[in-house]
């Protein structure tokens, strides 16, 4: 599926787990190279070893929008919007955490799709 190794360094600290942060870094990284399925992967690893991580959830979430591809399929959505929804009932670590959730909370209940632009 391409090479994971060129996807580059991201520096997004977090308020979860200390030892979580390269591994979340990296799920960032995958991301916005467009390897959506490796960074849910990512994401959920991070997840499962800090279940506290709201930005996991939000990773998680992140990776069933793809802005530059097709639209979300119903089962994408079902899924982007359970992990979103995971995120806003847990408690983000700062405020810059709670406005990224929001943010993507926002698009994934929007009915119109109105909140994508």
């Amino acid at each position: 599926p391409g090479d994971l190794r060129g996807v580059g360094k991201v520096t997004f600290p977090i308020t979860c787990a200390p030892d979580v942060q390269s591994d979340f870094a990296r799920g960032l990284a995958l991301l916005h190279s467009f390897f959506y399925e490796e960074a849910r992967r990512v994401f959920t690893s991070v997840a499962e070893r800090d279940p506290k991580c709201a930005m996991a959830q939000w990773g998680i979430a992140m990776t069933w929008w793809h802005p530059i591809w097709t639209p979300p399929t119903p089962d994408e959505m079902r899924a982007g919007t359970a992990a979103i929804e995971k995120a806003m009932s847990m408690n983000a670590g700062s405020d810059r955490e709670r406005g990224f959730i929001t943010a993507l909370n926002t698009y994934y209940n929007t009915p119109d799709g109105s909140a994508a632009a």
